[in-house]
């Protein structure tokens, strides 16, 4: 098994959309800005390929300091992605290299960085107090 890990050390596309949009591609009820990592994950001819495409969605209405204020959070929430997304990679790696690796650990794993991902988010706006996202637990044991 191989390792094709991409995206997550790109910087996030910028798209500045209507609030509608905003809505759609936040998948909650936002009204400034969201990030998203557009991650899928595949298996194939014995690759295991990872793809991320960061973007952080901005209202196109925002101006000013506003604007400023909203893509630093969105940021912030992108730095929170990236360091979670380089511990998968490693975690990963280590687990080929060893030959631990299999489907089954990888449908957990990626619940887990999803999971982990949402506990980022919410430690960060419970901070600055903020609306806070309901995070709900993987089923299954985190994996080691």
């Amino acid at each position: 098994m191989r390792l094709k890990f991409t995206g997550h050390n790109t910087k996030p596309q910028i798209k500045y959309v209507n609030p509608e949009t905003l809505r759609k591609r936040c998948g909650k009820p936002q009204n400034t800005a969201c990030f998203n990592e557009n991650s899928q994950w595949t298996e194939k001819n014995n690759v295991l390929k990872i793809t991320f495409n960061p973007v952080i969605y901005l209202n196109n209405k925002l101006k000013g300091s506003a604007k400023k204020e909203a893509l630093a959070h969105e940021k912030r929430h992108f730095r929170d992605f990236r360091g979670l997304a380089r511990q998968l990679r490693s975690e990963l790696t280590d687990r080929i290299q060893k030959r631990r690796y299999s489907s089954d650990y990888m449908e957990n794993r990626w619940a887990w960085f999803h999971y982990d991902l949402c506990l980022a988010s919410r430690a960060y706006h419970k901070r600055i107090g903020a609306m806070v996202d309901i995070c709900i637990r993987p089923s299954s044991s985190r994996p080691h």
